[in-house]
């Protein structure tokens, strides 16, 4: 039971901290409300015309397998040897690509993109792009000189006839005017100045332009780290490929741009390998030209020196016989040609790095499989080497493969060429022995029979070869893009940013954010004493009440008929001593106000409570004991006469000499009189008890306004005479490190009935509020609601 009861009381306290704490933030709700608009604002300013929109635009392409793009299908048969390694066409070595400077380059290059036009408005400057350029520059490049920092000029349209260029010149101090296509010179070029009537108003003579110059390594550079490119899905070749820019349109050029571009370089790096082949197979149709003219005239020659016109017709059955031999030594003789031209071509050193021919006509896989690997990888190195060093991990591994393929080639050329010889070798010892069996044929039977046979080798090589460059051009026609555009280029007519709710939004919760950071600052940094709760924590003593903030200049605010927040709080106070005294009703009552300090309102609060306790027709005394600062004279514009100093000094004055009974006031008043120059030894009289003791037999109420008691020690030398102090400690004034001074005057009963008073509260601004209390004064006629105030006073709670 005890437990529960002390959980209650604990969540009963943390009830009005909580409510204190966001109390004290809500009564600055105005601020908070004049932050956010601000901020709003701010924000909407800022959206309006100083935000640059960004817009995004994206395009989805298909990358093809090389096989599928190219035609070459037969490099599927090397895919289980080892040594071919992985062949597929990489989709991550294409997004190198797609996103290199090189590639990037020719865009900047083809759309012109290092000029740039710019519409110069009120506050903001606005880029236009493609057909809304209201003037078309041509822009002509030192082939020495390159940009290397942006320069602009700013344009001012005089006329449809004229222009003027500001910030021209060496110093880019002059001012020239030029007319629209005369040929400007400048540092690097010259630039030529066309109108666009399509878009440009030149009705309006009053619109600026700028024309910016960019370094085009820059523009390269920043468009080749702004776009982005990535997979739409794992195990796919598609790819997306994005940008934001500030003008959609020339985004979407870009993007479309590099598209094609990427296309045009995969189909030109393809066709190197038919340009190499169709090189190839024509210059051997050349030389196979040259020696099947020469073999023809031999046969011509030898036919008109033999006199010789069907030598066939006589050796009918010989060629019957050794027809199939003299097919297959030709056919093993084209082969070796072939051969040898293609290791002829192998050793030359300017071909180290070329490409190989390839589909010659060579009747071997093996040769043909390693020819077309080594060329697909020889392109893929050279591709990845434009946005690559030659250090490049995958360069250095692909040079390996194509050393290891180049030297396979060469082997196995070299291993069919000495097959094909030991193959014609058999081939004529056949054909030795068949001509031994037909040594009856004449010589030139023989004879003819050799020159014939070259004739039909020669031949057959040259209607081979004619085959092949048909079907090299046809390859070189029927060549397919690597990429398949999916979707243009296209994006949201509206900004992906700036986000106009987000950016709202975070000026809102600024707005919110800075009053409170700056009152949770200023809370944090404040030591002074704000709350009841202080004075419970610091003190300990009794709380008899608190005082509201005066707004009025006059010091006296308790009167018979006024109901203002201040007066109320005096009544309120003057009930609570009532239940301090209870048990003094027949008695009077001698009431010492004190303070820390000086300027806590200990004299204001003494003036009051004296009114305040006349009014309840009990006869008052007011005694200014404060000897070294006097202010209840100066409060009421009154002269300081004869008091209590001159009563302790004089023993020949009496109390009726120094008491003052004033029309101004409902009560007594025994001012303080002069200042002493030994006020503590002045106050230990025996005058002192002597006057109280009278003052006692005359008042129902004695009300002390002594001196500040952490100054000096008057006010501990008279305590003894009080019935009960009232310790006045004001609000935002007082260091809560001072609180020890009443703390321990209270724990050491040094001031008899000690009870502490809160004075100058402002419960709009938070000061004196600790558990909600503070509310209710101020009601009815003469309240504070009948003050006037300003506008401003009005609006921040002064």
């Amino acid at each position: 039971m005890e437990y529960s009861t002390q959980k209650n009381m604990e969540e009963l306290e943390f009830i009005p901290s909580i409510r204190t704490q966001v109390e004290k933030y809500l009564i600055h709700w105005k601020w908070f409300a004049i932050s956010a608009f601000l901020a709003l604002f701010v924000s909407f300013i800022y959206l309006r015309y100083y935000a640059t929109p960004v817009y995004s635009v994206s395009s989805t392409i298909l990358v093809k397998d090389k096989k599928t793009a190219s035609g070459l299908s037969e490099l599927s048969a090397f895919e289980d040897l080892a040594l071919l390694g992985n062949n597929t066409n990489s989709v991550e070595n294409e997004i190198e690509i797609l996103g290199s400077k090189s590639l990037m380059e020719k865009v900047v290059d083809k759309l012109g993109l290092d000029v740039s036009i710019y519409t110069v408005g009120r506050v903001r400057v606005t880029e236009t792009y493609g057909w809304k350029n209201p003037l078309l520059i041509s822009f002509f490049k030192n082939d020495t000189t390159q940009v290397n920092i942006p320069v602009e000029y700013e344009i001012t349209i005089n006329s449809p006839d004229k222009f003027t260029i500001a910030n021209f010149g060496e110093n880019n101090d002059k001012k020239q005017t030029f007319g629209f296509g005369e040929s400007i010179e400048f540092e690097y070029g010259s630039f030529t100045v066309l109108p666009n009537f399509k878009t440009a108003d030149f009705k309006d003579l009053s619109k600026n332009y700028l024309m910016r110059f960019s370094s085009k390594e820059g523009v390269v550079n920043n468009y080749a780290k702004s776009i982005n490119i990535a997979l739409t899905a794992k195990n796919t070749s598609v790819l997306s490929i994005s940008l934001q820019d500030p003008v959609r349109e020339k985004a979407i050029d870009i993007v479309n741009t590099l598209i094609d571009y990427y296309n045009t370089e995969g189909i030109d790096e393809k066709n190197l390998i038919s340009k190499k082949t169709a090189e190839f197979i024509n210059d051997r149709i050349s030389i196979i030209q040259n020696e099947l003219t020469d073999v023809e005239k031999e046969v011509e020659t030898f036919k008109k020196d033999n006199k010789l016109t069907n030598i066939e017709a006589e050796a009918n059955l010989f060629v019957e016989t050794s027809g199939n031999i003299d097919e297959q030594i030709a056919k093993n003789e084209t082969q070796i040609s072939l051969v040898k031209f293609l290791k002829e071509y192998l050793l030359k050193v300017e071909n180290q790095d070329q490409l190989i021919p390839a589909n010659i006509g060579i009747e071997n896989n093996n040769i043909n499989t390693y020819i077309s690997q080594y060329n697909d990888l020889l392109l893929q190195k050279n591709r990845i080497l434009k946005s690559a060093s030659a250090e490049n991990p995958v360069i250095i591994n692909l040079a390996a493969q194509l050393r290891q393929i180049r030297s396979g080639i060469e082997q196995s050329v070299q291993n069919f060429e000495s097959s094909l010889t030991i193959s014609l070798n058999n081939l004529k010892k056949n054909e030795r022995n068949l001509d031994s069996r037909i040594s009856a044929v004449p010589a030139q039977e023989r004879e003819f029979r050799g020159i014939s046979r070259q004739q039909q080798i020669k031949e057959t090589l040259y209607l081979y070869l004619l085959q092949k460059r048909e079907e090299t051009a046809i390859s070189m026609a029927v060549t397919s893009p690597i990429a398949k555009i999916i979707d243009r280029a296209s994006g949201s007519k509206l900004p992906v940013s700036p986000k106009k709710n987000i950016i709202l939004l975070a000026g809102l919760l600024l707005g919110l954010l800075i009053p409170f950071g700056i009152i949770y600052t200023q809370d944090l940094l404040n030591t002074k004493v704000n709350t009841r709760k202080d004075l419970e924590h610091g003190v300990g003593a009794p709380i008899l009440g608190d005082i509201p903030h005066n707004p009025l200049e006059d010091q006296l605010v308790v009167a018979h008929n006024d109901r203002s927040s201040t007066s109320e709080a005096f009544r309120l106070l003057r009930t609570n001593l009532n239940f301090m005294f209870t048990g003094f009703e027949d008695k009077c009552k001698t009431i010492f106000v004190t303070s820390t300090t000086k300027g806590e309102g200990k004299s204001f609060v003494s003036l009051n409570l004296a009114s305040v306790l006349a009014l309840s027709d009990k006869k008052v005394l007011l005694v200014g004991a404060d000897v070294r600062n006097p202010k209840v004279a100066d409060y009421l514009n009154l002269q300081n006469n004869k008091g209590f100093v001159h009563y302790l000094n004089d023993p020949k004055l009496k109390v009726s000499d120094i008491t003052n009974t004033l029309d101004e006031v409902n009560f007594d008043i025994i001012f303080s009189g002069i200042i002493p120059p030994n006020p503590s030894e002045l106050l230990m009289s025996s005058r002192v008890k002597l006057l109280f003791d009278e003052l006692k037999t005359k008042y129902d109420y004695i009300i002390v306004d002594t001196a500040p008691i952490s100054l000096v020690t008057d006010t501990l030398l008279i305590a003894h005479h009080a019935d009960l102090f009232v310790y006045v400690t004001r609000v935002h004034f007082l260091d809560k490190r001072m609180l020890q001074v009443p703390k321990d005057l209270y724990i050491n009963k040094k001031l008899p009935r000690m009870s502490m008073l809160l004075n100058d509260t402002n419960y709009d601004k938070g000061y004196g509020r600790a558990y909600g209390y503070g509310y209710g004064y101020g009601y009815g006629y003469g309240s504070d609601a009948d003050i006037k105030k300003t506008f401003w006073q009005k609006l921040f709670g002064k």
